[in-house]
């Protein structure tokens, strides 16, 4: 596996959007991009060289699996005056303790059965306040795991999810879009296989509670306390898709969560 030379545990106080409703609709290059959007998201902190910006119906796509909107771009000067920092943005410590999760994927799915695994990762890190929960269908949820699958992602860089939003107003994002029909290159063309879809469940849910790709350091992203610039196993992690062939949370992913929500009300970053 690649090692990355900047691989930490990052999270950043943004405020996206949700697209509940929206269609994949999407370029492949910058070609279509303005030169003034590329330049504010980088500015917010993002990679729009590694992994092509791709436009949506309402926003933008970036780094494969994060979506913004029009309109919060619109905001990212007023956002910016008012924070010094572009950090924080995570759920409430009150919302973290339950943080009830719908399952909407085909039942028999491998995408589907992934799903309590990765919940039980998160759920397992000791020290941390954080609880996700799965809830039944007519139950009010905070998260729904719904399918969005494709009929042209026939290769690597295919997509295989996205989150809608980091977490805004102190609760998490509001949904997890799947693709099931995503072939892998290092699957020799098949489709993930259980282990895969855990760690992608695992890393998705980790943007829907503030964590940011952690090779990203730039433009005010800022690394979690206690937390090292150097991870290669982090779940986090996304170049060469290295988190999908990894065990788990790494030891630092565990660190990152006890910290932003710590059971110990004098060190925890979340309020």
């Amino acid at each position: 596996m690649k090692k990355l030379n900047l691989v930490t545990i990052v999270f950043i106080g943004l405020t996206l959007f949700s697209c509940q409703n929206e269609a994949i609709e999407y370029t492949e290059s910058h070609e279509k991009i303005p030169h003034n959007i590329l330049i504010q998201l980088e500015k917010l902190g993002f990679d729009t060289n590694s992994i092509p910006v791709q436009k949506l119906k309402n926003g933008y796509r970036v780094e494969g699996d994060i979506s913004i909107s029009n309109k919060f771009l619109n905001n990212t000067t007023q956002y910016q005056s008012k924070q010094k920092y572009r950090v924080g943005a995570l759920v409430s410590c009150k919302n973290a303790r339950s943080i009830k999760i719908f399952n909407a994927l085909p039942k028999k799915t491998a995408a589907a059965k992934s799903v309590k695994t990765a919940i039980k990762r998160w759920n397992n890190v000791k020290g941390s306040n954080l609880k996700f929960e799965l809830v039944a269908k007519g139950v009010k949820y905070d998260i729904i795991i719904r399918d969005d699958t494709k009929d042209d992602a026939l290769s690597d860089d295919g997509q295989l999810g996205t989150t809608g939003d980091f977490p805004q107003n102190g609760k998490p994002t509001q949904f997890v879009a799947i693709n099931r029909n995503v072939k892998l290159q290092i699957n020799g063309g098949k489709s993930p296989n259980l282990s895969q879809w855990i760690n992608l469940m695992t890393h998705e849910l980790g943007h829907g509670i503030g964590l940011y790709h952690n090779e990203e350091t730039r433009f005010g992203v800022r690394t979690v306390p206690t937390t090292p610039k150097d991870d290669a196993k982090s779940i986090m992690t996304t170049s060469g898709r290295d988190f999908l062939i990894l065990k788990g949370l790494s030891t630092n992913d565990r660190k990152a969560l006890k910290r932003m929500y710590s059971t110990d009300t004098s060190k925890r970053l979340c309020k």
